[in-house]
């Protein structure tokens, strides 16, 4: 298979699944459940409510970002901390999440590889468009 259509496909199954993600927040999985998942952290509710909140709309806002192919390196580069960042609170919170049979948290193993791929797939690109463009320049003198 070509590398571009390999690399679409990469970014907008990345994208989805942050749209997905978000969307599941927003709309699809019990609230009184995701407030359990956080109570750990202590937060009064409503804090956790927007956290939870803000979070998914983030979530929704990457995975847009990335599918439309604007500025991918710099949505790729918040996606690798926030898929960090989710790791460790959750293991935090509940360690036996690593045990779960459908993947809850080591799925973010291979996302954060394909998402690492992506960055650097994205970076040769750029590198490339440099290359093109200073030998364009140097053409026209």
């Amino acid at each position: 298979m070509p590398r571009k259509p390999i690399h679409t496909l990469l970014r907008l199954s990345l994208a989805f699944v942050w749209i997905w993600t978000g969307l599941v927040v927003l709309f699809f999985y019990p609230i009184e459940e995701s407030l359990a998942l956080m109570a750990p952290l202590g937060l009064p509710k409503q804090a956790a409510l927007v956290l939870i909140w803000l979070t998914a709309i983030v979530e929704l806002v990457l995975g847009a970002l990335t599918a439309a192919n604007w500025r991918v390196r710099i949505w790729i580069v918040m996606q690798l901390i926030l898929i960090v960042g989710f790791t460790v609170i959750l293991t935090w919170i509940d360690p036996s999440l690593w045990l779960h049979p459908f993947g809850a948290i080591s799925k973010n193993v291979p996302l954060f590889a394909a998402t690492l791929a992506l960055y650097f797939w994205e970076s040769e690109k750029e590198k490339q468009r440099r290359r093109l463009y200073s030998f364009q320049n140097e053409m026209e003198s």
